[in-house]
């Protein structure tokens, strides 16, 4: 049994405030807030600048047959589902219990218990995912990032460190640093909707690129069906603004082939 297949993606949602044009991304788990923090085009620290990544070229794309008929879309699967491994009992009880704790707000019990896993299976990424999550509950948000970056050195297809890592860089207003996160992501998994529709929102609320943010908002809305009528909503007020047509539209939402390998 996979042990950090265990942890599950939290849902991801966005508010709005008409007075100070803020947003927020957070998971059920984690809590939420907002934050109108400006950024600037380059952050310097310890002489290191980050610059924007692209990002464009993980957007799906579609493709004609001889007849110029647009093929059905096969996404990549989630390399991370696909990791396998051998676990004894005691540490998959061990992990579900930890798991409990931290859900519980038990952050001492889940400590105590990711603590004797680690010296069992220090290889292992998932407890270093729930590490993050408890420092992120107790505010402690750079500890918090560095506990997801450690997992993600275990483990770099742990796309659920990568999305979170993100999302605390957003809440210290490390823009930058929080879409160079979402673009690595996305180099694992290119049809990670979760990291399509959390960048579509930095680019849109936070780094003001409103036609990068539409086609993230499409990329997430064409690789979920549609279903979403809350990010609808948001795709239709950015294309207000950028005028410019929609590359995937619904009318594509029927070529995805969910499940086909």
């Amino acid at each position: 049994m996979k042990f950090d297949n265990l942890i599950n993606m939290n849902t991801l949602y966005r508010c709005r405030s008409a007075f100070i044009g803020a947003a927020i991304i957070t998971s059920l788990a984690l809590g939420s807030g907002c934050n109108s923090t400006s950024v600037k085009p380059e952050v310097e620290s310890d002489a290191v600048v980050v610059t924007m990544l692209s990002t464009e070229e993980y957007i799906p794309q579609l493709s004609l047959d001889k007849e110029g008929l647009t093929l059905p879309y096969m996404p990549s699967i989630d390399p991370y589902s696909l990791q396998k491994g051998q676990l004894k009992k005691q540490d998959i009880v061990t992990f579900i219990e930890a798991k409990r704790a931290v859900d519980q707000g038990k952050g001492s019990e889940a400590k105590i218990l990711l603590s004797m896993l680690i010296d069992r299976k220090p290889k292992l990424s998932g407890p270093w995912v729930l590490l993050g999550d408890l420092a992120f509950a107790e505010k402690d948000l750079s500890l918090a990032v560095r506990q997801y970056q450690k997992a993600i050195d275990l483990n770099p297809g742990n796309i659920n460190a990568h999305l979170k890592r993100a999302l605390t860089q957003r809440m210290q207003g490390e823009f930058l640093e929080a879409q160079n996160s979402y673009a690595l992501a996305l180099t694992r998994w290119p049809d990670f909707p979760e990291a399509h529709l959390n960048l579509a929102i930095l680019y849109d609320i936070y780094l003001n690129h409103p036609i990068r943010a539409q086609r993230h908002y499409e990329a997430y809305q064409f690789l979920t069906g549609g279903h979403n009528t809350k990010v609808k909503g948001w795709l239709d007020e950015v294309q207000q603004r950028t005028g410019i047509a929609r590359k995937l539209s619904q009318v594509h939402y029927q070529l995805v082939q969910v499940g086909v390998q």
